[in-house]
């Protein structure tokens, strides 16, 4: 069986009428200008969409050939001649594949999403080598493997990143557009993982093409198996699954001296997701606040921008949770004052329960917060929205998001009649963030993990 990914229709694209579709990756790049990536998982944006920048950097290596209006006509003949090197199966060499490896698995285990083994049940759970995967996912796990592996048994060993970072890309309407925005400096390309095997050791200065497409997993994939069943990734029936692949480590990747276009970097350290289900916090521990603060003072741009930040959070070997944030930005939104508000909310929020009529309560007060995360979460981030749309924040715009929380909290905990407890309600009630608290807080913002 033969499954190339320049003819077969795997890549899964949204065209500007809002019509959806599967296509091929020659036909998404000669609409490039109509559509854009659509996945539900932004793990798989992420890493498709980083594959197509880096077979486009390619492209433009070997012929000469700009991105203007249109993606470069010699693109096209070029990779044409190229097509074998893109090939999932045959006798020859395959697409981000490596012979003579010898760990049989289940195919699976290119889908962090899709409970085995003796992982946490959801609501459904996948059995090893009983449950297959079609194709047009296979190619998606086998492209999330350079960017979103983490370290586990036997001797399974993170990506060229090292933990996976919080990412970071443009995100306009169209796939070409897109291109154009996140294209990176041209400087050393190098050759990506599909041409040559990966040869740089941990201290080695590493090319751009190289570090965007090594895996972090050795992989051969064993043949379809005609079958009824659904596929464990999509839910579709294509008629043939893929059950078990050969699958190691690549070794030690981790490279320091790698920095990655796309992740985000803080003092020259890539941020890290927040193990948000450790925390019980949930989405109201989300930390993007202070993330974003770090994104917005390296952006330069004259015109809107459309942002797509996606953390990947994992606790050790175990995958936790993927989250995404699209924030559309206007260049007048970004001054100090909006600087300062990301960077020290979460601080000024606590602030505001820190009256001394609560201390008694304070396992049910954070059991209050907890639960009223969520929703205070939801209004914040809707004026944040609406406010990185227009001309910038100021701090009493978003003040008030809190107040859910502080009238629930004054109400539920501060019960009864009495001149002090109305007093001390209200107080409670009327309380707002005040980011000039939130500096004397000593220890700095916590609002991001660093590797």
């Amino acid at each position: 069986m033969m499954y190339n990914l320049l003819e077969q229709p795997w890549l899964s694209v949204i065209y500007n009428n809002g019509v959806a579709a599967r296509i091929s990756l020659i036909e998404a790049l000669s609409k490039a200008h109509q559509l854009q990536i659509a996945y539900p998982n932004p793990m798989d944006r992420i890493a498709v969409f980083r594959f197509i920048l880096a077979m486009s950097l390619w492209c433009k290596q070997k012929t000469g050939d700009p991105i203007k209006d249109r993606i470069p006509p010699r693109w096209f003949s070029y990779l044409a001649d190229q097509k074998p090197m893109f090939e999932l199966y045959g006798d020859d060499k395959r697409f981000m594949q490596s012979r003579g490896l010898i760990r049989l698995r289940p195919v699976t285990e290119l889908f962090h999403e899709v409970p085995t083994g003796n992982n946490a049940w959801h609501f459904h759970h996948s059995r090893d080598y009983g449950d297959g995967v079609c194709l047009h996912c296979i190619v998606n796990g086998i492209l999330r493997l350079p960017v979103f592996s983490v370290s586990g048994l036997p001797d399974l060993k993170s990506g060229i990143n090292g933990s996976p970072p919080i990412y970071c890309v443009n995100w306009p309407d169209n796939l070409l557009e897109a291109l154009i925005q996140n294209w990176p400096s041209e400087a050393n390309l190098g050759a990506p993982n599909w041409v040559y095997q990966y040869q740089f050791s941990p201290s080695d200065s590493v090319p751009l093409l190289a570090g965007l497409t090594v895996p972090a997993r050795l992989l051969f994939l064993n043949d379809p198996v005609e079958s009824k069943e659904a596929c464990s990734a999509c839910g579709e029936k294509p008629g043939h699954l893929v059950y078990s692949c050969l699958y190691e480590s690549a070794g030690i990747l981790e490279n320091q001296s790698w920095k990655d276009p796309f992740a985000v970097y803080k003092d020259d350290r890539a941020l890290k997701a927040s193990n948000i289900v450790g925390t019980g916090k949930l989405a109201f521990d989300m930390r993007y606040r202070g993330l974003l603060s770090t994104i917005l003072k390296d952006m330069s741009f004259e015109q809107s921008r459309s942002i797509l930040i996606v953390g990947f959070a994992v606790d050790k070997a175990k995958y936790v949770d993927i989250w995404e944030k699209t924030l559309q930005i206007e260049p007048l939104a970004i001054n100090p004052e909006i600087l300062e508000i990301l960077e020290h909310w979460n601080d000024s929020v606590k602030f505001t329960l820190n009256h001394k009529s609560l201390n008694r309560f304070k396992n049910f007060k954070a059991s209050l917060a907890s639960d009223l995360g969520p929703q205070t979460e939801a209004i914040f981030y809707k004026k944040l929205k609406a406010a990185l749309r227009s001309n910038g924040l100021v701090w009493d715009d978003l003040s008030d998001s809190n107040q859910l929380a502080t009238r629930i909290i004054s109400k539920a905990m501060l019960p009864g009649i009495s001149s002090k407890l109305s007093h001390e309600r209200f107080f409670i009630r009327s309380s707002i963030p005040k980011v000039q608290q939130s500096k004397q807080k000593k220890g700095g913002n916590a609002d991001e993990q660093q590797s």
